[in-house]
C-alpha cells in the first residue's frame, strides 16, 4: 500500500515538474520570437523599434542605444547583436535577457579591434506578447564609444597616411640626390621640400658646419640652392618671402622669382612694408633699412620706424602659431606623422621670444603626433632694470590636446642693454609678472602669480602665492640668473619681512583635503621655510618630525643635529630669516593668556 501511494506521489511529481519545464520552455520561446520580432523592427525605423517599449526613459536614451543596434550611430563601428543567444532568467525584479553583441571595425583593412558587450532589456508580460519597461544600456555603449573612439583615431591616422604616402614617396626619391630631405611643406598649394647636405640633427646642440640646406618644389627642383644654415618657414610674415641663414647672417629670399632679396648678411631682419621700407636690419649694433628698390641705407627710415623698433612694437601683440596660419614643417616618414615644425624668424629669436625651431604642433585634427594645438604670445612690455638694462616681458602659452592641464603659460624674460642687445633670456613658468624691483645694487627680484597648482600634501600647506625669481646684476653689464633648490627662493637671497609672508594664499588642510582662502602663511608652511633654509647647510631632521620626508634631493646631505654645529657657515641673509621666521612662528603659537 505505502509503495503504491509513493509511486502515485511520485508520479504526479514528475507529471508537475514536467508542466512546469514545457511551461518554461513555452514562456522562453515566445520571448524568443519577440526578440526575433524587435530585432526585425530595428531595421523599420526608429518609431517601430520604439513601439515595443513601455518606460519611463527618455527618448533619446533609448534611440542612443537602438541607433548602436541599428549601426545608426557612427561610422567606425560595426554591431552584432545576437539576439537568438539571448539569456533568458527570471527573479523578483522581472525577466531579464542578456544579448551578447560584438563590435568590430567597419574598415577591416584599418584595424582587426574587436570587444564584445550585453544589453540588457527587462520585460514585462503585455498580452498577447511582451513589452521592454526598461533598457540597461550604459555599459554597452561605454564599450561601444571607447572602441569608436579608438577607430576613429585609426581611421583618421590612415586617411592622413594615405594623403601623405605620394609626399614621403617623392621624398624618397629625392634622398638619391642629397643626404636627407628634413622637411616637407604645403604652401600656396604647392608642396616643399628642405633638403640637407651632410649630417642633420634636430637639436639646439646641432653643428652649423656639418650640413647644408636648401629648398626644392613638388618636380624636385631646386628653389634655394643647398648652402645654407637654415631655410625658414615659407610665406612667414611676407608673401613668397623666406628668411634664410648663412653664416650665422640672416637675409631673405623669394621663391616666387628664385632670386635673393636681401643678402645674408644681418643679425636681424625685422618684415616692415611700408614707407617704400621692405624690411628694417640690425648687423651688431648698427640699425639699417632695405627699400621696395631693394636698395640699403642707415638708420632709419622715419623717425617713427626709430620709435618703432626702440620699443619693440615690432613684436605682436597677440600671436597665434597653429595648423593653417603658418606652413608648418613635417618629417617625411609615418612616425614624425602630425608633428608639425616652425623655424622662427631672426626677430623672434634674437628678442628671445622663441628658440629658433618649434616642434610639436598638431597638423591633423585629431593628434597624431604633435601635441600642442597652439602656441601664442599675449603682448611684450619693456621695464626698466637700470640706466643700462632693460628687461622685455613677453607671456606665452602652449594649448595642448588631451593633456592633464588645458594650457601651460610662461613669461619669457630678455635682458638688453642700451642697444637693444640679448644680455640674457630667461623662463618664469607663472602665468603673470607682477612686479620688478632692484633688491640692493646687484640683486633683481622678479615676482609672479603661480599656475592653480593640483594639490598633494607636503610640508608646506599654503599654494598659489607669489613666486619669486632672482637674478644678479654683474659689475661688468651682464645679467645672471641664480637658482636655487629651495620651494621658497626668497629666502636665499633677501632678508625677510612681513610682506613674504602675506597676501593671497590657497590653504590646503592635509587631514581633510579641505581648502580655504588666506592671508598669511601658516605655521606648517614657516616651518618648512626655515627648515628648508637648516637643511641647505645639512641639518638632519629626526625621523617622525613634520619635514622629515619633504626635503629631499641630490642637494641633500644631512650631517649635523645641531644648529650650533654649523651656525658660523650661515650667510648673513640666512641667518636673519631664520631668527625673523622663529619669531613669527612664536607669535603665532603663543597662546594669549
Amino acid at each position: 500500500m505505502k509503495t503504491s501511494a509513493l509511486l502515485s506521489l511520485s508520479l504526479v511529481m514528475l507529471i508537475l515538474f514536467g508542466c512546469s519545464v514545457a511551461k518554461k520552455e513555452s514562456f522562453e520561446k515566445d520571448i524568443q520570437v519577440f526578440l526575433t520580432s524587435f530585432q526585425a523592427s530595428l531595421g523599420q525605423g526608429d518609431e517601430a523599434a520604439l513601439k515595443y517599449f513601455d518606460t519611463n526613459q527618455s527618448r533619446e536614451s533609448l534611440l542612443k542605444a537602438l541607433h548602436v543596434l541599428q549601426n545608426k550611430e557612427g561610422e567606425y563601428v560595426l554591431c552584432e547583436a545576437m539576439f537568438q543567444a539571448a539569456t533568458i532568467t527570471t527573479d523578483e525584479h522581472g525577466t531579464k535577457v542578456s544579448i551578447p553583441a560584438r563590435f568590430s571595425a567597419k574598415e577591416k583593412d584599418v584595424s582587426q579591434d574587436t570587444t564584445s558587450a550585453t544589453l540588457v532589456l527587462w520585460l514585462e508580460t503585455r498580452k498577447p506578447s511582451f513589452v521592454i519597461t526598461r533598457l540597461e544600456g550604459e555599459a554597452f555603449y561605454e564599450k561601444y564609444a571607447s572602441l569608436s573612439n579608438a577607430l576613429q583615431w585609426d581611421v583618421d591616422r590612415h586617411n592622413e597616411l594615405k594623403k601623405r604616402e605620394p609626399i614621403y614617396a617623392q621624398a624618397k626619391a629625392l634622398q638619391q640626390k642629397f643626404d636627407s630631405v628634413i622637411w616637407f611643406t604645403i604652401y600656396k598649394t604647392k608642396t616643399y621640400f628642405y633638403a640637407v647636405k651632410g649630417q642633420w640633427e634636430n637639436s639646439d646642440t646641432r653643428k652649423t658646419d656639418a650640413y647644408t640646406m636648401g629648398l626644392l618644389d613638388d618636380a624636385g627642383n631646386v628653389v634655394i640652392p643647398v648652402e645654407y644654415e637654415m631655410i625658414g618657414t615659407l610665406g612667414y610674415d611676407l608673401p613668397n618671402i623666406v628668411e634664410v641663414k648663412k653664416g650665422g647672417k640672416v637675409g631673405y629670399f623669394d621663391i616666387d622669382t628664385k632670386q635673393m632679396l636681401i643678402d645674408p648678411a644681418y643679425d636681424m631682419i625685422v618684415p616692415y612694408n611700408r614707407e617704400n621700407t621692405l624690411a628694417l636690419v640690425k648687423k651688431d649694433s648698427v640699425y639699417g633699412f632695405v627699400n621696395y628698390q631693394l636698395a640699403y641705407a642707415d638708420g632709419f627710415p622715419t623717425a617713427k620706424a626709430k620709435t618703432w623698433v626702440t620699443n619693440f612694437e615690432y613684436l605682436p601683440k597677440e600671436l597665434r602659431l597653429v595648423n593653417g596660419s603658418q606652413a608648418l614643417c613635417e618629417v617625411p616618414n609615418a612616425e614624425n606623422l602630425g608633428v608639425g615644425n616652425l623655424a622662427m624668424p631672426s626677430y623672434l629669436v634674437k628678442t628671445g621670444v622663441f628658440e629658433e625651431l618649434l616642434s610639436g604642433i598638431s597638423t591633423t585634427v585629431a593628434p597624431m603626433g604633435g601635441w600642442t594645438e597652439s602656441i601664442e604670445t599675449h603682448g611684450s612690455f619693456l621695464q626698466t632694470v637700470s640706466d643700462n638694462i632693460n628687461a622685455l616681458i613677453t607671456a606665452v602659452t602652449r594649448n595642448y590636446l588631451e593633456g592633464r592641464e588645458e594650457f601651460y603659460t610662461e613669461n619669457r624674460v630678455v635682458f638688453m642693454d642700451h642697444k637693444n642687445d640679448t644680455l640674457a633670456v630667461a623662463n618664469i613658468p607663472t602665468k603673470v609678472v607682477t612686479q620688478m624691483k632692484r633688491i640692493g645694487p646687484d640683486i633683481l627680484e622678479i615676482t609672479s602669480e603661480t599656475e592653480d597648482m593640483w594639490y598633494e600634501p607636503q610640508g608646506y600647506e599654503d599654494f598659489d602665492g607669489p613666486q619669486y625669481t632672482y637674478f644678479k646684476l654683474a659689475e661688468n653689464g651682464t645679467v645672471l640668473a641664480l637658482t636655487s633648490h629651495r620651494m621658497f627662493a626668497q629666502t636665499e637671497f633677501i632678508k625677510l619681512d612681513s610682506s613674504y609672508l602675506s597676501g593671497k594664499f590657497t590653504h590646503v588642510d592635509p587631514n581633510t583635503g579641505q581648502t580655504d582662502s588666506t592671508t598669511f602663511l601658516s605655521v606648517p608652511t614657516l616651518n618648512f621655510m626655515r627648515d628648508e633654509i637648516l637643511a641647505s647647510y645639512g641639518m638632519r631632521f629626526p625621523e617622525g618630525s613634520a619635514n622629515a620626508g619633504y626635503i629631499s634631493g641630490n642637494w641633500y646631505t644631512p650631517r649635523y643635529d645641531k644648529v650650533e654645529e654649523f651656525e658660523d657657515q650661515l650667510t648673513d641673509i640666512d641667518r636673519h630669516n631664520l631668527q625673523f621666521l622663529e619669531k613669527v612662528i612664536a607669535l603665532l603659537t603663543t597662546k594669549p593668556a
